[in-house]
């Protein structure tokens, strides 16, 4: 495989894996609604601490999603103006981007994986001892 096609396979896994992410944070909502019995036991003191506490790990889990891409966004933005400056924009050479580009939105990425991650194992630790 060329180089090309290995970042291109990267990409595609990053894109599922934040597109399952941002799926099992709406799903897990829909989990602890049915586990507090509706709508009508959404209330403060009502939904026991432990949901409450894989609730804000689901939000927390989208506005890192949030955040991600609008960090990437903006990025890249102003890397392609940076490099429209300089070279112009009928510029069409292979430019490889620095490290520092993608940086954070690695850390950001991986930290909203790893808050799902926390907030589902709530969930089922809640589950577990429900049943058992």
């Amino acid at each position: 495989m060329k180089l090309c096609d290995y970042k291109e396979t990267y990409e595609y896994f990053s894109g599922k894996l934040s597109d399952i992410n941002r799926n099992l944070a709406f799903m897990g909502f829909g989990v602890v609604w049915i586990l507090i019995g509706g709508l009508d036991n959404f209330k403060h003191g009502v939904i026991p601490n432990a949901l409450e506490w894989v609730l804000g790990g689901l939000v927390l889990t989208l506005i890192l999603d949030l955040i991600h891409y609008i960090y990437q966004t903006i990025v890249w933005h102003c890397y392609f103006n940076y490099l429209e400056k300089r070279f112009g924009s009928k510029f069409n050479k292979l430019i490889s981007a620095p490290c520092w580009v993608n940086r954070w939105s690695w850390v950001i990425f991986w930290c909203k994986v790893a808050v799902m991650l926390i907030s589902y194992i709530w969930l089922l630790r809640y589950i577990y001892l429900l049943v058992f």
